[in-house]
């Protein structure tokens, strides 16, 4: 599995997509779409992924992060300018205008990780719709989603426009039995600043 937000050895990956015979085998970073786009006729074969939770990941083909990475940019296109301080919050407040919480969902998750004591090789179909929730592809796609989507659309956009940003588990001070909640960080001005896309 190969992930992150750039390529360094962008010629060398072409080289490895041109004479894998095993690319059906290749799981991909979404977030490594957006520089590898202009190749998409080569990157058919490739499985892409997304990291949520508990170490899972959410698989998705070609076809459907490149319906996501052109909402993306739609939305870099209208939310973002020149003054990279002025796109951040643009870009925040378009997350938190756009994006409703899923509460049936997350209820419905975790009666089922209850019923069941969390068991990610339980059902993959019930189990792929849990995983899809905590996901910027869903975040851009639907739209109703949980914690961690907010999150994970929130750093696709800021690594499109140059922003270094990652993920947190966070769980409320004197609070052991509440399932962690998902925030970020990101870099701007050599300054790492802490955000809850979701509150």
């Amino acid at each position: 599995m190969i992930v992150g937000n750039n390529i360094n050895t962008l010629n060398n990956f072409l080289n490895f997509i041109d004479n894998n015979k095993e690319l059906e085998q290749t799981l991909l970073d979404i977030n490594l779409y957006p520089s590898l786009s202009k190749y998409y006729d080569k990157l058919n074969k490739i499985t892409f992924v997304e990291k949520i939770s508990f170490g899972e990941i959410y698989k998705t083909d070609l076809k459907t992060i490149n319906k996501v990475n052109n909402i993306a940019n739609d939305i870099i296109i209208k939310e973002t300018n020149n003054d990279i301080e002025s796109s951040i919050i643009n870009l925040y407040r378009y997350i938190v205008t756009h994006l409703t919480y899923d509460y049936d969902g997350l209820e419905e998750r975790n009666n089922y990780y209850i019923n069941n004591k969390y068991n990610p090789f339980l059902d993959n179909d019930i189990m792929n719709k849990f995983r899809l929730m905590n996901t910027c592809i869903h975040a851009l796609l639907n739209g109703c989603v949980i914690c961690e989507a907010y999150v994970n659309a929130l750093i696709y956009l800021y690594n499109l426009i140059g922003i270094k940003a990652r993920s947190l588990r966070v769980r409320e001070k004197g609070n052991d039995t509440h399932y962690d909640h998902a925030a970020m960080c990101f870099v701007y001005n050599e300054k790492i600043y802490y955000s809850d896309p979701q509150k």
